[in-house]
């Protein structure tokens, strides 16, 4: 009897399997189709994620490499006597400093003189340039040292000593620039958007800095004081700066530094030099 129940239970259970349908084409092709959707779903999350990260860490390193050279480049103005040269065309803007290298223990025998000195030019291209052989791209900062003045004429970045300190490129991925920008606007409360751009210029003591920092004083009236304080510095197109550069008392620098997420860092400093703090 219970040899009976048994078959009866095989032949039903043969009968029941051999009625169950296959997956059809179209319910493989849903279910590759939802797969795919979450796969995309997911990668675009873990893509958009690891970006993120990038652009954060991408911003630090940008913001520290500016921070830096930023501070050789005042460092350098503070540990020097006297600007020797500069020069300022439509394709960059350059200047060399006597720079104090050593100041010795005792009198030297030759010179009489307890300091030695050597010499640093820095340059900062608003084009693409070849220089003694080297191609150099618009808005990059270089530095050269020298222990001879290399007089006028001379660029730094073309040697293979030569540093670059700041420099400017496009992200792969947003096209977006980063490093140093050309020109950027700024908004002024009270006065509306003001234009800005990333050079360095030397000045004298032909102003005020009481009044040229006094919010009371208007942008374009800071811009002619500054520009009267420039060597050779123009203002509305006429040159109103002085022409002796042996009256040179420091150096005014402006950067502006961007990442590639379009923020933008302004750095506007003035740094006199060793002889005249």
């Amino acid at each position: 009897m219970n040899y009976l129940y048994k078959k009866a239970d095989k032949k039903y259970s043969a009968a029941a399997n051999s009625g169950r349908k296959a997956f059809t084409i179209v319910e493989i092709m849903v279910g590759v189709a939802i797969f795919s959707l979450l796969f995309l779903f997911f990668n675009e999350f873990v893509f958009h994620s690891r970006r993120q990260a990038e652009n954060l860490f991408q911003k630090g390193d940008n913001l520290r490499e500016a921070r830096l050279a930023l501070q050789r480049f005042e460092f350098d103005v503070r540990s020097s006597s006297a600007v020797t040269n500069f020069e300022e065309t439509a394709d960059a803007v350059t200047m060399t400093l006597k720079h104090v290298k050593e100041v010795k223990a005792g009198a030297d025998p030759l010179t009489s003189d307890t300091i030695d000195y050597d010499y640093i030019t820095y340059s900062f291209y608003f084009t693409d340039q070849n220089v003694n052989g080297k191609q150099i791209k618009a808005l990059t900062l270089a530095r050269s040292q020298a222990d001879a003045d290399p007089g006028p004429g001379s660029k730094a970045g073309g040697g293979a000593e030569d540093r670059i300190l700041l420099k400017s490129f496009a992200d792969n991925l947003t096209a977006n620039t980063i490093g140093v920008l050309k020109e950027s606007e700024f908004p002024v409360v009270g006065v509306g958007v003001v234009k800005r751009e990333s050079k360095f210029f030397v000045i004298d003591n032909n102003y005020y800095m009481n009044v040229m920092l006094d919010d009371a004083v208007t942008i374009d009236k800071k811009d002619e004081m500054i520009a009267k304080a420039t060597y050779k510095g123009k203002y509305n197109g006429s040159e109103v700066g002085f022409t002796d550069i042996s009256r040179a008392i420091g150096v005014w620098f402006r950067f502006i530094i961007s990442d590639n997420n379009k923020n933008v860092n302004y750095f506007d400093q003035l740094v006199y030099l060793r002889s005249k703090m």
